[in-house]
């Protein structure tokens, strides 16, 4: 692990600073998906908040950071690769992200090229691919240690990641995950609930508008079905189909249930799935995993914070999950996953 103190961080998000304000002006990027698009991501971007970022990851990987030196790490879902340089300053030696998004892809390489301009350390084996993580190119027990971050909601086969995962992850290798789509949590619950009822009628328009304009001689009321039954597709995908769905009269079973996440239209990813932390960890069993789950209050932002993590954590599973949304699960690879598999 490298050794850094507060100035350290302070001076390497400074740089990162230098870096946000190039790429604005920068004619290398792309626009970025409807739901992210990198104009946002980088306005987004405070010196303050990119600081208590670092300190998250810190504390995000406390127990693993002494052996990252010579270590293989992939970020699944990595967006515009600010997390992945933020590896590389914590001391891994091979960081690779893989993101879905071609767009985002993109920027995350210019950013990290860009990055070696203005930052005083190595950034050579770090990269992004875009790709998908149920399905990738990577060899069998590649990396040491793989880690998710407000990612795995947004998985459309859970049983498809885990089982990739299990695959390309070292034997005793660590999966780190952190998200705060906890709806174990009542509050969040409730409040997701209401957030996906609105973005579900919004990309629900879009799909009308979409249909309608690529097919404008479908009866109104079937027009609705269509959007109705392939509403957990993208776009894309909707518009191949539709010319077999008026050939046949057959509409699929794409459908969305009141109470799940429904999906972006633009790209078909899922609008932050909600899980059960206790169940998600027990569900990790049956793809190889031994996993322990922790509450996370913003301890990274040092006392009361801290303290307060620490008794919430000493409280059964049960109950510590019900204050607060934020939860952070260590997985360790132990076994091949069995589950559903007959041999022979």
């Amino acid at each position: 692990m490298l050794h850094f103190d507060e100035k350290d961080i302070t001076s390497f998000a400074t740089s990162i600073e230098k870096i946000i304000n190039e790429l604005r002006t920068s004619d290398l990027t792309e626009k970025g998906p409807e739901y992210q698009s990198f104009v946002d991501h980088l306005n987004n971007f405070f010196l303050k908040k990119f600081v208590m970022h670092v300190h998250f990851f810190k504390r995000l990987l406390f127990s693993v950071l002494d052996s990252g030196i010579n270590s293989s790490i992939l970020e699944i879902g990595s967006g515009y690769g600010l997390n992945l340089i933020i590896l590389k300053f914590l001391g891994f030696e091979n960081v690779v992200g893989i993101e879905l998004m071609q767009s985002m892809n993109h920027n995350a390489n210019v950013m990290i090229n860009l990055a070696k301009k203005y930052l005083n350390f190595n950034l050579d084996n770090c990269y992004s691919i875009c790709g998908d993580a149920e399905s990738t190119n990577f060899g069998d027990k590649e990396f040491e240690y793989i880690i998710s971050t407000e990612t795995i909601s947004h998985v459309p086969s859970l049983d498809r990641l885990m089982r990739e995962l299990n695959r390309i992850l070292r034997d005793n290798g660590l999966f780190i995950l952190s998200d705060g789509n906890n709806h174990s949590c009542p509050y969040y619950k409730r409040k997701m609930l209401k957030i996906w009822k609105q973005t579900r009628n919004k990309e629900l328009e879009k799909r009308i508008i979409f249909l309608k304009k690529h097919f404008p001689d479908i009866n109104p009321h079937f027009r609705a079905s269509i959007a109705l039954h392939t509403e957990l597709l993208p776009l894309a995908e909707v518009e191949n189909i539709v010319p077999n769905i008026l050939q046949t009269n057959k509409l699929p079973m794409n459908l969305y249930f009141e109470g799940y996440a429904p999906v972006y239209s633009q790209s078909g990813v899922w609008a932050e799935y909600g899980f059960k932390p206790v169940k998600l960890a027990d569900y990790f069993k049956l793809y190889g995993f031994s996993s322990k789950i922790q509450v996370y209050t913003g301890s990274a932002r040092g006392f009361p914070f801290n303290i307060a993590e620490k008794l919430i954590n000493l409280l059964p599973n049960k109950i510590k999950f019900l204050f607060r949304p934020n939860f952070i699960v260590y997985s360790k690879k132990i076994d091949i996953p069995r589950f559903l598999i007959i041999d022979g």
